[in-house]
């Protein structure tokens, strides 16, 4: 069985990486699955709409939550330019989970990361970074500085992988 948590007290938020990626191997299937239940809680309950990262812009809607096999997927919609078709489009939560890990080392996150991270959510267009940044800000995870997406809460990181 898989431990929820740490079972000690680790020092600071560097030891407490260390652990937590220590209890909770990587698994396609495992992947996300905590996540996933913090998300639902807020989606769309708390959190509907994604901002684009542009000004002036129509947001994203949030659509349903779906799965695919084991992978949990927030689908999203948004108007094309002429505001005739919803445009459908998927955020993989597992991905989203492996940026996340990734966050914790690194210390912001990118587009050069959401790539990596997040192929199957980039295969719908890289608009999936803006609503994955849009969620990140409302669990008050990342703030832009500088045009950049730099990580301000490790500890709240900690809180949605362990679905605190």
């Amino acid at each position: 069985m898989i431990k929820s948590g740490p079972t000690r007290r680790a020092r600071g938020p560097l030891g407490r990486i260390i652990l937590y990626s220590r209890i909770f191997p990587e698994s396609s299937e495992r992947e996300g699955v905590m996540l996933e239940q913090v998300l639902k809680n807020a989606i769309p309950n708390q959190l509907s709409l994604f901002g684009k990262l542009t000004e002036g812009h129509d947001p994203y809607h949030f659509a349903a939550w779906d799965k695919e096999g084991n992978i949990a997927i927030l689908r999203y919609w948004f108007w094309n330019r002429t505001k005739t078709k919803q445009n459908r489009k998927r955020v993989f939560i597992n991905e989203l989970e492996g940026l996340l890990k990734n966050s914790l080392i690194s210390r912001s996150i990118s587009r050069k990361d959401f790539e990596k991270y997040c192929p199957r959510t980039l295969g719908d267009g890289s608009c999936g970074f803006a609503v994955i940044i849009g969620i990140l800000q409302h669990f008050q995870v990342v703030d832009v500085v500088d045009g950049e997406y730099r990580v301000k809460n490790i500890e709240r990181i900690l809180q949605l992988l362990n679905n605190q």
